[in-house]
């Protein structure tokens, strides 16, 4: 009849709703997942049963409604290939990335599709900067990749943190893109130094066991010119090493090694400074259980880091 035609037209048009613009719709429409992919699965599943029961009108909404998601992801999956070798990054990157930013937060069905375009750009420039890509084409010069890779770069600060938080929230199995986009972020180091700064900080402390082997790839990326450009990360990791958070304290003791070695001591000391001198008194000490006391202002804890990597 055309009245339950008419009445099941509006049910998918709620269920459209969902599909485009969940955090509007009415909780009860939720009930099919907190995911996208999740509704979708339901959206399909419930609009089959219905099919029967549709007008001819109903029917036609239905299958448009499928193939505008169909269509949306397929546009989606052109991304990479039109940020392949893109001559105009360096303008059209700042008009993008807040709504990437957007979408990597809250798509998880494009993630993958997001994280394999950045680091495609971040790739390719980088290889062409540093001594050329017999793939790139006529005419992309080594100036324009340079500028590619700097326009990047400057949104690393907003991009690293929903990064970390993404990696940490996961499941196991969707980490590999995410690590692998961080790597690629990590490795324009610039500002991803900044970014990598601020996710040390307290606030992001549940990020910190994949934040700190960025900092380590920071290091050895740099090498020598890691003490004349890491300060603040070390004083940073110096303030979170000081915490001993039992879940981050061995990746601290990982990403000291890996300090020390490409550093050298006299530039983490310069950084760090052991003030022994406050340590004599021990009064108000607390033993951490491994031999070493926590005294404010001191940085004891060091010692056997240095004894470990250096002795």
């Amino acid at each position: 009849p055309a009245t339950l035609g008419g009445f099941f037209r509006t049910i998918i048009k709620k269920l459209i709703k969902v599909q485009t613009d969940p955090e509007g719709a009415p909780g009860a429409l939720l009930e099919g997942g907190d995911s996208v992919a999740a509704r979708r699965c339901t959206f399909m599943e419930l609009a089959l049963a219905l099919e029967p029961g549709l007008d001819e009108a109903s029917v036609e909404m239905m299958f448009k409604a499928q193939r505008c998601i169909t269509a949306e992801y397929q546009l989606w999956s052109t991304l990479p290939a039109f940020v392949t070798w893109c001559q105009d990054t360096p303008q059209a990157f700042p008009t993008i990335a807040r709504d990437l930013g957007a979408y990597l937060q809250h798509r998880e069905d494009l993630r993958t599709v997001l994280c394999s375009a950045l680091q495609r750009i971040v790739s390719q420039n980088k290889q062409m900067v540093e001594g050329g890509s017999t793939e790139a084409p006529v005419g992309y010069t080594t100036e324009l990749a340079a500028a590619s890779i700097a326009s990047v770069a400057n949104f690393a600060k907003n991009f690293m943190p929903i990064l970390f938080n993404l990696f940490v929230t996961v499941p196991l199995e969707h980490r590999g893109v995410i690590h692998n986009t961080i790597a690629a972020f990590a490795s324009i180091a610039d500002s991803v130094v900044v970014a990598v700064e601020a996710a040390l900080g307290y606030r992001y402390r549940a990020a910190w066991p994949s934040v700190l082997p960025v900092a380590s790839t920071l290091v050895e990326r740099l090498g020598a010119l890691s003490g004349m450009l890491l300060g603040g990360v070390l004083t940073a990791l110096g303030e979170l090493a000081s915490a001993r958070e039992p879940s981050s304290w061995p990746a601290v003791q990982t990403t000291f090694g890996v300090i020390l070695r490409v550093m050298g001591p006299e530039h983490v000391l310069a950084a760090l400074p052991l003030n022994l001198e406050q340590a004599v008194s021990m009064e108000g000490a607390e033993d951490e259980g491994d031999g070493w006391f926590d005294v404010a202002g001191c940085n004891v804890w060091l010692l056997p880091l240095l004894k470990q990597h250096l002795l």
